[in-house]
């Protein structure tokens, strides 16, 4: 039997020998050649691989729908990507499954119509492969389509007319006002969409505008709070807001007090006549308030079939529209009620 020593000695020696074979193919000249030959085959073996026509595969690619019928639009967007399986060659298969293809245009004017509703459309994509066929190369075979059926509902595209309505928050003293309304330019907007969107909007807010009056007038572009549907179109997106501020001041009459309803077999008195009002107005319209402005008034009909009553309770009715904070003193009254 060999000694251990000497098998030891004798592997390490082949050992030894495969390494310096690896490093002189290294160290050789000629070893970059060689790994370039190795690659190119490689290269080649590829190409013939990809050269080869019949290999199958699944290639998903976007879709793009147009020539809508007039004044119409999608009520729920259809698939926007269709999965085809196809045949060709790998060449083609690698090419749609590494880049981006353009996507396969589906002419919807073309679709067969539902037939209880003019308003409903369906594209049987297994029907007639070939009009997928015909966007992609020559040679290409496409086999089947997933979905097999897409359907379309469409809706009427309407244009609708809002009003605008300013949103703010006011930070400033009682004493001081906007000087009647805001001016919106504009004030109001057209939205324009399908028709079950539209109905869902009456008014279109504006983004919150925080007031401080430390100027006589305000000058600013507003954004518009508007809904997130790619669906709809506005003819604006911001108004421009021109706000005038005023000092205010206070001003008070006594104002006689009305009785409504009052049946014609009856006189009525009531305690106190009149009752003290105060209220806010711009300095520049102090002049313009006077005490038939305001209508203070009971209504008989609240305690006529209270004979146990005493009291009238007072509201107002009518005061002009630059005048604030309104209010009066007492808010009801006792009263007598005599037969005439």
């Amino acid at each position: 039997m060999r000694p251990f020593f000497n098998y030891m000695s004798t592997t390490k020696k082949a050992d030894k020998k495969k390494k310096s074979g690896f490093i002189r193919f290294l160290t050789d000249r000629s070893t970059p050649m060689k790994i370039f030959f190795v690659l190119l085959s490689v290269f080649l073996w590829f190409l013939i691989k990809l050269s080869k026509e019949g290999y199958d595969a699944v290639v998903e690619f976007p879709v793009e729908y147009e020539k809508l019928p007039p004044n119409t639009s999608f009520r729920e967007m259809p698939p926007d990507r269709i999965r085809v399986n196809l045949r060709a060659s790998g060449f083609d298969i690698l090419k749609y499954q590494l880049q981006s293809f353009r996507s396969i245009k589906v002419d919807v004017s073309q679709l067969e119509r539902g037939a209880s509703s003019s308003n409903k459309s369906y594209w049987l994509t297994n029907s007639n492969l070939g009009f997928v066929e015909g966007q992609l190369n020559d040679n290409v075979e496409v086999r089947y389509i997933s979905p097999d059926t897409v359907f379309f509902n469409f809706s009427k595209v309407l244009s609708k007319k809002v009003p605008v309505e300013l949103e703010v928050n006011k930070n400033y003293s009682k004493l001081i006002s906007i000087y009647k309304e805001p001016e919106l330019v504009p004030d109001s907007i057209t939205i324009t969409g399908p028709q079950e969107q539209l109905s869902r909007i009456n008014s279109i807010f504006t983004e919150l505008l925080n007031l401080t009056a430390e100027e006589e007038s305000l000058l600013v572009n507003v954004p518009l709070v508007l809904p997130n549907n790619p669906d709809l179109k506005f003819s604006h997106t911001e108004t421009e807001v021109r706000i005038r501020f005023t000092q205010m001041t206070q001003g008070n009459f006594e104002v006689p007090i009305e009785v409504l309803q009052l049946p014609e077999a009856y006189n009525i008195k009531i305690f106190p006549e009149t009752v003290s009002l105060t209220y806010h107005v711009a300095v520049k319209d102090y002049n313009k308030v006077s005490p038939p402005d305001f209508r203070v008034y009971a209504n008989y009909a609240d305690v006529a079939d209270k004979p146990e009553s005493r009291y009238l309770n007072l509201a107002i009715e009518a005061y002009p529209a630059f005048v604030n904070y309104v209010n009066f003193e007492p808010k009801r009254v006792e009263f007598i009620l005599t037969e005439k």
